[in-house]
């Protein structure tokens, strides 16, 4: 009966040590190398990381943002990919890099954001109200990009700021409508071309 209790004892035990060994190589071993992937010269190589660190998740976030900074353009490009394939968990992360010094990782991040959508929206329209220059100018560029489902939001945000306010969200709606209409015009211009071709 004793030597029973000591097995299931040191079985506890090895269980313990493996599943926290497992832990830490996700959190944390396991994320360093497959962010060193991305910059592989083998875009293979770089689509299997990006793919991997998006499974990861959360403890993957942090570290894929830093890449952004690095300006490696290729790297950045997945580091993107598997920031938008997490989804939810990658938004306050990226909105507090819209006021980074370098105008390379406020790009990726805004770029990112936009990747996102509709999830990014609310947290974008409060940086816009509440962030600093850049991460305000940021914000908007995100938005832009987003487009038409931004607009019902920003238009109820419309009806609660100060005049002040308004004047940029009216000025937001106008770049999402441009925008817009650059975008339908393309779209346009390349059925055209495709049928006369």
């Amino acid at each position: 009966m004793a030597t029973d209790r000591v097995l299931l004892l040191l079985l506890a035990g090895v269980l313990g040590v493996l599943a926290a060994t497992f832990a830490c190589g996700c959190a944390g071993g396991g994320v360093q190398p497959l962010i060193d992937d991305l910059s592989s010269d083998d875009a293979a190589t770089q689509k299997a990381a990006a793919e991997q660190l998006a499974d990861i998740g959360t403890p993957a976030v942090e570290p894929l943002i830093g890449v952004f900074s690095s300006g490696d353009q290729s790297a950045s490009l997945w580091a993107a990919v598997a920031l938008c394939e997490i989804g939810d968990e990658s938004i306050a992360p990226l909105i507090d890099r819209l006021g980074a010094p370098g105008t390379e990782e406020r790009m990726w991040a805004a770029n990112t954001l936009a990747c996102i959508g509709r999830p990014a929206i609310l947290p974008l329209i409060s940086e816009v109200e509440t962030g600093t220059a850049a991460s305000k100018e940021s914000a908007q560029v995100a938005l832009i990009k987003i487009g038409a489902d931004a607009v019902p939001i920003i238009e109820q945000r419309m009806a609660v700021v100060d005049a002040e306010q308004k004047a940029v969200y009216q000025s937001l709606l106008q770049s999402i409508y441009l925008t817009e209409q650059l975008r339908a015009g393309n779209a346009i211009g390349n059925t055209t071309g495709m049928t006369s071709g």
